[in-house]
């Protein structure tokens, strides 16, 4: 396989690592966590990882890669193959409890359903404690971000090992002993502003405001209004009786107007899939 040249500079032992999930990619998926304080620098650790494997295998990387509906990211996971993908929890970090909750469920989906569609995940979270047990023990490792001495771009590897002893003493003690089981450290440079456009970041920070907007609205309520009014609907519809010869006479039984009836024609089979899917629309 012809590949590109990593253009940026890199640390050994984080290289080193790198391929050895590399060469792991052609039995199983990859997953690598990444947390650390927001503006300290996940973002652009992710894109010098994701722009390292796609280097390295050819594989796509655009602004495109940068997910924050996790229900998008599943839906993508699970028709695609061989992808290399980011999944932001920083941009609604504590905007909702329930959102998150949610995404995480989603997100064990792609897990246990995409083992062999070779996928590369990489999920950035400002506390890596607070996803599920389920996503720690399934990352090949975890890199946390840090600024020291106002300086960007500094990180701490944890391997698999590390990560699982990390965690295990956190939830003994509550406490994040970050420096004592970190397995080594390193330097990124800044490459967000380099992978991509003006017009390509207006695009992510759009895409983020977007999603954070959205945060606000609950579908599971927007859900429930839905099916009240559509079992009101079949009720009424159970209550008939004909004959009826009219479309304004059908509307009064019901207790519409006949203008809704006319919008309902508009449905298209699409329409009607979506709607049955929690009508969430794509990244």
């Amino acid at each position: 396989m012809n590949t590109k040249e990593f253009p940026f500079y890199i640390e050994k032992r984080l290289d080193k690592i790198l391929n050895i999930m590399l060469h792991k990619l052609d039995k199983r998926d990859v997953w690598i966590l990444i947390d650390g304080r927001e503006g300290d620098g996940k973002t652009n650790l992710a894109s010098y990882l994701m722009y390292w494997f796609s280097c390295h295998t050819k594989r796509k990387f655009s602004i495109n890669n940068f997910y924050y509906d996790a229900n998008s990211l599943r839906e993508f996971a699970q028709t695609n193959y061989n992808e290399i993908i980011n999944w932001d929890e920083a941009a609604i970090g504590g905007l909702s409890s329930q959102y998150f909750e949610r995404s995480q469920l989603y997100l064990i989906q792609v897990g246990m359903t995409c083992r062999i569609r070779h996928h590369i995940i990489i999920m950035c979270i400002p506390e890596f404690q607070k996803l599920k047990d389920y996503f720690i023990s399934r990352a090949n490792c975890l890199i946390r971000v840090y600024v020291k001495n106002e300086k960007y771009g500094r990180y701490h590897v944890y391997s698999r090992k590390k990560l699982k002893m990390l965690y295990e003493t956190y939830k003994r003690s509550r406490r994040l002993r970050y420096f004592k089981y970190r397995s080594f450290g390193g330097y990124c440079p800044e490459v967000f502003s380099k992978l991509f456009t003006e017009e390509q970041i207006k695009i992510y920070d759009r895409r983020k405001n977007e999603m954070i907007t959205n945060i606000g609205k609950n579908p599971r309520t927007e859900m429930t209004k839905e099916k009240e009014e559509i079992k009101k609907l079949k009720y009424s519809l159970s209550m008939l009786k004909f004959p009826i010869n009219t479309k304004q006479e059908f509307a009064d039984k019901l207790g519409l107007d006949q203008s809704t009836i006319f919008l309902w024609k508009k449905f298209k089979d699409k329409d009607l899939k979506t709607s049955s899917n929690g009508g969430v629309s794509p990244f």
